[in-house]
């Protein structure tokens, strides 16, 4: 039995105590991968909010990670989403057209 509890404290991992030297790495450390985040993240956000903002509005400037006149009309241009062309009917005689062009 006092073998046994030899074995266990002889493969339980130490605890080594943080030097004064580690505190600063470790504080440096935390604080230069957040900055690095921030600065990589902020591009991505600004882009979005861009993205979802009004395109007249979007022009004038000042937006920064919220948009201030929230629209998907970006999305539904690039996307060709336009309501009164979404019957199925126009869309597949359109193609047609398009290939017989072509």
């Amino acid at each position: 039995m006092a073998k046994k509890k030899k074995e266990e404290e002889y493969y339980k991992p130490k605890k080594r105590k943080l030097t004064t030297w580690d505190k600063i790495f470790y504080t440096g450390n935390f604080i230069f991968m957040f900055a690095f985040v921030v600065i990589t993240l902020y591009p991505i956000l600004n882009t979005l909010a861009i993205s979802f903002n009004d395109g007249i509005d979007a022009v004038r400037g000042g937006i920064h990670l919220w948009p201030r006149v929230f629209s998907m009309k970006n999305y539904q241009t690039v996307l060709g989403i336009h309501r009164e062309y979404s019957r199925p009917e126009v869309d597949s005689s359109s193609y047609g057209i398009y290939t017989v062009i072509e």
